[in-house]
């Protein structure tokens, strides 16, 4: 959990695509960073969603209900189908122990008018190694970029970065896309999948599906989200779910999960590793909902409507 760098939305449209997905245009009107969360408007959500499903235009930013730059994300998909997902820690400040994809704030300006930065960044936040020791942390194949990054994250959480082998990550296209615009005409344009929400604040998020194109059975997963405190990295150390689709599907919130494969991690005499635990409940933020309805059809049978939410 690092810097957090937004700027205010007054201006924002979205309509339903060619493809069936949501497309969201965004219109800067400052340069001057925002403190605070926006205000939740269930009722706004309510009628955006409304205006949508019939086809319509709708307003998701004005200045009577801003929006702000969009969070981001990654959904890190394994060669079996399989992905991970970690539960989100008891002091988040919203959605508190719900399942959710690594996704955040941008940290920069530059971050704000381009998504693609901040799933990179956050994505980086799982860090993955080998299962066999000496354990080898996987990183994007010919991204210097991403893999400073998670050199970082795993050394603040004691992980060995010695040995590092390069892999293929590859992103996804996605049936939906954030257009951002500043006085100057359009800034850049992300496609994934585009959450909008209004329950406990109004929050634009967009995701992209990684797939990670490495043998499943010989992948750990290690989660290093924390914060530096007087010199010193606390590390949240956040549980780890591998989900298999199929598991989940038809799934609604508070539903057992039967034999869930649950990662939380450990310091070894080789490092940080991670190991198994087990539980629990799904408790899905609609991050999740949104690329399972859509990617996987999973979620259709229960009424998940285009935005991951229930009607």
């Amino acid at each position: 959990m690092g810097e957090i760098y937004i700027l205010p939305v007054n201006h924002g449209t979205a309509w339903i695509n060619s493809k069936g997905g949501v497309d969201v245009r965004l219109n800067y009107h400052t340069s001057e960073p925002m403190t605070g969360r926006m205000k939740a408007d269930p009722e706004v959500g309510i009628m955006t969603y409304d205006y949508l499903m019939k086809g319509s235009f709708a307003q998701v930013a004005t200045p009577e209900n801003p929006a702000r730059s969009p969070s981001a994300g990654l959904l890190y998909v394994l060669d079996n189908g399989k992905f991970f997902s970690h539960r989100r820690d008891k002091k988040a400040p919203t959605h508190k122990l719900w399942h959710s994809l690594q996704i955040g704030y941008p940290a920069c300006d530059r971050q704000t008018r381009f998504p693609e930065e901040v799933m990179i960044a956050e994505g980086s936040e799982l860090v993955l190694v080998t299962k066999n020791s000496p354990h080898y942390l996987l990183v994007p194949k010919g991204d210097p970029v991403a893999i400073a990054i998670n050199k970082e994250l795993a050394r603040n959480v004691g992980v060995d970065t010695s040995r590092v082998l390069e892999i293929n990550f590859e992103s996804q296209k996605g049936p939906d896309a954030i257009e951002l615009y500043d006085s100057q005409g359009m800034i850049s344009r992300t496609d994934g999948y585009v959450n909008m929400l209004w329950e406990e604040e109004m929050a634009i998020n967009i995701d992209k599906i990684c797939n990670i194109h490495f043998d499943p059975e010989d992948i750990l997963p290690i989660d290093t989200e924390g914060t530096f405190r007087d010199g010193k990295y606390d590390h949240f150390n956040r549980e780890t779910f591998l989900f298999d689709p199929e598991e989940v599907r038809g799934k609604k919130f508070g539903d057992h999960l039967e034999t869930p494969t649950v990662y939380k991690s450990e310091m070894t005499e080789n490092g940080r590793a991670a190991v198994l635990q087990t539980h629990h409940t799904f408790s899905s933020q609609m991050t999740i909902y949104r690329v399972l309805c859509i990617h996987w059809d999973c979620g259709r049978e229960i009424g998940w409507n285009i935005s991951g939410i229930f009607i």
